[in-house]
């Protein structure tokens, strides 16, 4: 016998009966005999040795089997008509009878024996389990029988017992054959289900298998259900040997067990199992406010630390990391302050930000620093200044290409910045310096959450948080429609903007000797009249500047002790190229100076850009920069 479903009968004579019946409709079961009292035990075999799914069982006790037992069982239903065909035999064949069984699911039979003729009480025994029914069912036998009662009805299980003792029997025989084949489709419905679980199952357990963590599953009883070679690699134990065991003979969970058992989570719970030191995190499973299960994972602390550090490796080498961080910001103005703590609340939000402020402030410090305060700490952080590359150069940058879609492009594509910060940040500085047809771009990528490469038609999802910062007053180029106000309210959800150092003047000598700290020159000092010419200048180019005026000052003077007249030298280098390079037009000598003061003149109103003065002037970047070279015009303070 081979069969993966089995119907189970308590009547010798069902089993030749039922075969029969299954082999003439080519239905892959079989039946099998079992006194009542050893079903327990036959199926349980049976499920060991032929590979039984799914068992069939009649009668009363198919609750308790269907309990007790871990394979799908399917009870045979009994209609009056089953009893129909009995009642003239009761009555040919006695005076007093009994039906004694477990009928009283049986719809209609109690009003059926209320007009039947013959004289039949029934004897219900659903109080009767398979721990004491040989015993109860014999002593409501031996009952029926002093009160003189001379038939007795029922199944396979009670009639041996009534034989027994003398009595006459009748059996409530096998069912009509169309209940027995719904009976049977039912249960090959039944096996069809579990073979699907179990494909479901195997497929799971195939990824369950090749996770790098360590899964373990358990019971409602704490009992290993499940778990992954990992897993009990780390527990010291073959997976085998520990399914039904309780979770606590191999990791003892302490004041974790309690906050599972009250349907809570638990992330990134550091445990010791020996000698190692695991990280372990825990999902309980909750059904009706009752605890089901607890899902467990569990990394070990030196394995996740190696992930780190090769994860941090691959974007330091592709620049792809920022090093600041909100601690980096020096200075104690209540401002300032205010406004670190306002950027340490956005940071653990995926909320886009705006920062602005005048050139030199730091804006790429904040957004650094609220990048490495957040959840993506870990991820990429990508940084591209807009101003710094043409229209046609920067799309490509961000967005990417496809094979062929352009001339000079790479034959395999090119995969944008927005890709490359994927589950990152991307930090768009100078962000009002792009051109109407980016913003459409970068407002449909903001939008959408997903990016078009150039000259490709895939959407390639992105989880990316946007951090945009400008040196611009943004509603002014909203008005001259240079700036697109659909994207500005999608990039302004959380503002900052960054205050200059001649407003936190307070600030200012700290920043000095921390930097000089950093230069391994902390041992240097300034006089009175020093700080107090550092803390009058204006710094028109902020952080940036002052960081400038501390490597001059450092290649201009070797000593510990820096005089107000050595501050001044080194502080208005900008007074001396004024002198020298922006003569008033009637000391315009020849056209060299003419041209000469020009350039001088469109870098200082731009504020040392070479882009926006190369624009003011009507010429390129490239000729611009050639004629600062001829010219030799010093634009350290400037931008690219």
């Amino acid at each position: 016998m081979h069969k993966e479903v089995i119907w189970f009968t308590t009547h010798m004579p069902n089993v030749e009966k039922l075969n029969r019946f299954f082999e003439e409709r080519k239905l892959e079961i079989s039946a099998f005999y079992s006194p009542i009292e050893e079903i327990y035990d036959n199926i349980r075999c049976l499920i060991r040795e032929v590979d039984l799914k799914v068992a069939i069982v009649r009668g009363g006790l198919f609750s308790e089997i269907k309990e007790n037992i871990s394979i799908p069982v399917v009870n045979v239903n009994q209609t009056v008509i089953d009893f129909y065909n009995l009642f003239p035999q009761i009555e040919h064949m006695s005076k007093k009878a009994a039906l004694v069984g477990w009928y009283s699911g049986v719809r209609g039979l109690e009003d059926f024996l209320k007009k039947t003729t013959a004289n039949i009480q029934y004897i219900d025994l659903r109080d009767c389990g398979f721990n004491n029914y040989i015993e109860y069912a014999t002593e409501i036998i031996l009952r029926l029988k002093s009160e003189g009662v001379d038939l007795i009805v029922s199944g396979g299980a009670i009639i041996e017992i009534a034989a027994k003792y003398g009595m006459n029997t009748l059996y409530v025989g096998l069912l009509d054959p169309q209940t027995i084949l719904s009976t049977a489709t039912e249960a090959q419905y039944q096996l069809r289900l579990l073979k699907e679980q179990e494909s479901r199952f195997e497929f799971i357990n195939s990824i369950f298998n090749c996770i790098s963590e360590g899964i373990i599953a358990v019971n409602s009883q704490w009992e290993i259900t499940n778990l992954n070679p990992v897993a009990a690699k780390m527990l010291g134990a073959q997976p085998v040997q520990c399914y039904g065991e309780p979770l606590e003979n191999y990791l003892d969970l302490g004041n974790l067990h309690n906050r599972l058992l009250d349907g809570k989570k638990v992330e990134n719970q550091i445990i010791s199992i020996s000698d190692k030191r695991l990280v372990i995190s825990a999902v309980p499973s909750v059904i009706h406010d009752k605890t089901t299960g607890v899902v467990i994972t569990l990394q070990q602390i030196d394995a996740i630390h190696n992930i780190e550090k090769k994860l941090w490796s691959k974007s330091a080498e592709k620049g792809l990391m920022a090093r600041k961080s909100l601690d980096d910001i020096i200075g104690h103005n209540p401002n300032l302050v205010a406004l670190k703590r306002k950027a340490m609340r956005y940071a653990v939000t995926d909320s886009t930000v705006l920062i602005t402020g005048e050139s030199g402030v730091g804006k790429e410090l904040f957004a650094q620093g609220i990048h490495n305060q957040s959840p993506r700490r870990n991820a990429p952080f990508v940084a591209i200044n807009c101003a710094a590359l043409p229209e046609n150069l920067l799309e490509s940058e961000l967005f990417g290409y496809v094979r062929g879609a352009f001339t000079g492009a790479r034959n395999e594509g090119k995969a944008g910045l927005f890709e490359l910060a994927n589950t990152g940040t991307i930090f768009l500085d100078e962000i009002s310096e792009t051109s109407l047809n980016v913003q459409t771009r970068l407002l449909r990528v903001l939008q959408e959450r997903s990016v078009i490469r150039i000259g490709g038609s895939s959407i390639i999802p992105l989880d990316v948080r946007v951090i945009a910062a400008t040196n611009r007053n943004l509603g002014e180029y909203i008005r001259e429609n240079r700036f697109r106000q659909d994207l500005y309210y999608r990039l302004c959800v959380l503002p900052i903007h960054v205050l200059p150092l001649r407003e936190r003047r307070e600030d200012i000598l700290e920043i000095i000797y921390y930097m000089l700290r950093g230069k391994n020159s902390g041992n240097i000092r300034f006089s009175r009249e020093a700080e107090r010419l550092l803390t009058e200048y204006d710094w028109p180019g902020n952080v940036r500047e002052l960081s400038n005026f501390v490597e001059r000052i450092l290649v201009l003077h070797e000593k510990d002790h820096i005089s107000g007249r050595e501050v001044q030298e080194a502080l208005f280098v900008y007074g001396e190229l004024e002198k020298t390079f922006q003569p008033e037009p009637e000391e315009i000598q020849s056209e060299a100076d003419a041209e000469r003061a020009r350039i001088w003149r469109a870098l200082q109103e731009n504020n040392w850009s070479r882009k926006r003065a190369a624009g003011q002037l009507g010429i390129s970047t490239t000729t611009l920069w050639r004629k600062i070279k001829k010219w030799n015009i010093l634009t350290d303070e400037g931008e690219d």
